[in-house]
């Protein structure tokens, strides 16, 4: 018997396409892994690594089904781009979260002013640079354009909007205590004690 087998650009740009999706999967769970134990290890508490993770992982499900209403399917180009918005939305909650450690939410409100506005300059001008493969005539690398500037503007709007909503909610009425410290919502061993003012007194009599 004779054994055909098909070939031609299309068959074989479909077969790497499959490979790549398989590998790209078990790379980026191992990648997951990675980045919540090294979260784990700085915060030491299960709630605040899913404090910063919030930001990447929203900006994730909106931008998938933001793709999938706008009709556009990931190619072997613009899957490379899902690893810069996972990451650029980890940042930002980093940036976000670590101002709440050992503040009270309005020394919180207080100092995310000027961070929010770097991470906000930070991720719009990555848009910009990214997401002006938008208009480009070539229809993969336009899905580029449009993959980026989807997922950093999802990343952006919750780093900036839902995280910090997310922290107010969790300090709740309990103002007079910082937000990372012993007690208080987002409890962190490492963060600053605040000292009495009688102990204060105490020192400065001595």
């Amino acid at each position: 018997p004779v054994e055909a087998a098909a070939t031609g650009l299309e068959v074989v740009a479909a077969e790497s396409a499959r490979s790549v999706a398989s590998e790209f999967e078990s790379i980026l769970l191992a990648t997951l892994g990675g980045i919540v134990g090294v979260l784990a290890i700085r915060y030491r508490r299960a709630g605040a690594v899913l404090a910063v993770l919030s930001p990447a992982a929203l900006a994730s499900l909106w931008t998938a089904a933001l793709y999938s209403v706008l009709d556009y399917r990931l190619n072997l180009m613009n899957l490379a781009v899902l690893p810069m918005v996972l990451g650029i939305g980890i940042d930002d909650g980093i940036h976000v979260f670590d101002l709440s450690v050992g503040r009270s939410i309005e020394e919180f409100r207080l100092a995310f002013r000027p961070t929010g506005t770097g991470v906000v300059l930070t991720t719009v001008t990555t848009l910009f640079a990214f997401g002006s493969f938008a208009a480009s005539r070539n229809q993969a690398l336009a899905s580029v354009g449009v993959l980026t500037s989807i997922g950093l503007s999802c990343a952006l709007l919750a780093s900036i909007a839902v995280l910090p909503a997310l922290i107010a909610l969790r300090e709740g009425p309990r103002r007079d205590r910082g937000i990372g410290a012993p007690g208080g919502p987002f409890p962190n061993s490492r963060a600053p004690r605040r000292m009495s003012r009688s102990g204060a007194r105490g020192m400065t009599t001595k």
